[in-house]
């Protein structure tokens, strides 16, 4: 928690007088970056906000090499990257920014949750506050939401060719009517 490696600066400005605040963090290849991860992130602020929190700043967290190794294999672009990129599309963003550290700052693949978890404690050590930090997902990992049945907030995003799982996740009677889970409509009909 003591390696300054996730900027804060941009939550740090909004956080003043906020109610309830919230995080928002999204994770993934980002192999690379593009308007529907952007998209995402803006759809679920507005569920974040409707739902009664105020969002002091937005996450997106590049995932470690061992982990896009498995997926894409040779024709990713490394860690490094994918970290720069995240930060050029965040640059001009009020609330948005890069999390390098699942990329380049642990030894190998980890888990979503352990992001999160890491982006809780990290900002409460920091800015000595608590925050929610709700986990953004797209629709075709909507099977993620069973994650935050009980503990953290988590906001499925409609995602082209991910409606068949979204819609199975969002009647499932655990996911039903549960204020730790949200949902938000995409407009981006391609990913």
């Amino acid at each position: 928690l003591n390696w300054l490696c996730t900027s804060l600066s941009k939550v740090r400005r909004l956080i003043e007088d906020a109610h309830n605040p919230a995080v928002l963090l999204t994770t993934g290849g980002m192999a690379p970056i593009h308007i529907g991860h952007l998209e995402m992130m803006e759809k679920a602020r507005l569920a974040a906000e409707a739902a009664g929190h105020t969002v002091v700043g937005g996450f997106i967290s590049p995932d470690h090499d061992e982990y896009t190794d498995q997926k894409l294999g040779s024709r990713m672009f490394p860690a490094s990257i994918r970290v720069q990129l995240v930060a050029r599309a965040t640059q001009n963003s009020s609330w948005l920014d890069v999390d390098p550290w699942a990329a380049l700052h642990v030894s190998g693949s980890v888990n979503f949750t352990d992001v999160v978890e890491r982006l809780r404690l990290y900002i409460r050590h920091h800015l000595h506050r608590d925050i929610t930090v709700i986990y953004v997902c797209g629709g075709d990992n909507a099977r993620f939401a069973s994650c935050f049945l009980k503990e953290g907030h988590c906001c499925v995003v409609s995602r082209p060719g991910g409606e068949g799982e979204l819609e199975k996740a969002r009647i499932d009677p655990l996911n039903l009517g549960n204020p730790r889970i949200l949902w938000a409509r995409s407009t981006l009909e391609a990913s």
